[in-house]
């Protein structure tokens, strides 16, 4: 029989932990929980979940513990795999835990495939999870990386927000979209900008965004 997989609760709040850990247990997860971030890494390092809800340093704790990691507020988030805009459901968080799972075990399956795509300036590697903007190498969760590379596959292909969540998420958000909006203005920072690049990373305003070629 499958193990379940391991995911860690981050939250100085014992009622959250408890709502969390109840409802990823009765969606088959093994869930645990901790009171901060110092206590937290401990528990990764000890028990190595596959992904962790952290509320306070999510990103500095992505970066320490290096796993999937999703941030418990929008402000927080930095560089983290996706984040919860509070208040939320718990079958929010599950669906969330569900998505980024399930990219990470195709991608084990995929492995040996190349999946990659490359502009003037640009390469998504997709197959390694590497981005290198002018030929430097940009540190990039996989949730960005996954996004950049879906629109750039696809160039001046324009998306809505509710088919990137679907394509890249697995689900149909509930919530609002601008979970998509936080990652693109990640993504355009990262990338800067270069008036000799014949790509851009556009907003189709009232509609969502495309991968732009000249």
């Amino acid at each position: 029989m499958e193990k379940p997989q391991r995911i860690l609760i981050v939250h100085p709040d014992n009622a959250v932990r408890d709502k969390l850990q109840f409802a990823l247990i009765n969606a088959g997860f093994a869930a645990f929980g901790a009171a901060d971030f110092d206590d937290g890494l401990s528990k990764a390092a000890e028990y190595r979940p596959a992904l962790a809800f952290v509320a306070d340093g999510a990103a500095s704790f992505r970066g320490s513990a290096n796993i999937f990691v999703v941030a418990m507020n929008a402000g927080a988030a930095g560089d983290t795999d996706d984040f919860l805009l509070p208040p939320f459901r718990p079958e929010e968080a599950v669906l969330r835990a569900k998505a980024l799972l399930k990219s990470q075990t195709t991608e084990e399956e995929h492995e040996s495939v190349s999946l990659l795509v490359s502009y003037d300036g640009l390469v998504v590697d997709k197959s390694k999870y590497e981005l290198r903007v002018d030929g430097t190498s940009i540190s990039t969760p996989p949730r960005e990386l996954e996004l950049l590379y879906h629109l750039a596959a696809n160039p001046n292909r324009v998306f809505t927000r509710n088919q990137l969540l679907d394509d890249l998420w697995g689900f149909e958000y509930f919530g609002d979209t601008r979970t998509v909006d936080v990652h693109v203005r990640r993504l355009r920072k990262k990338l800067g900008s270069n008036p000799d690049r014949r790509w851009e990373l556009k907003t189709v305003w009232g509609i969502g965004y495309k991968f732009s070629t000249e």
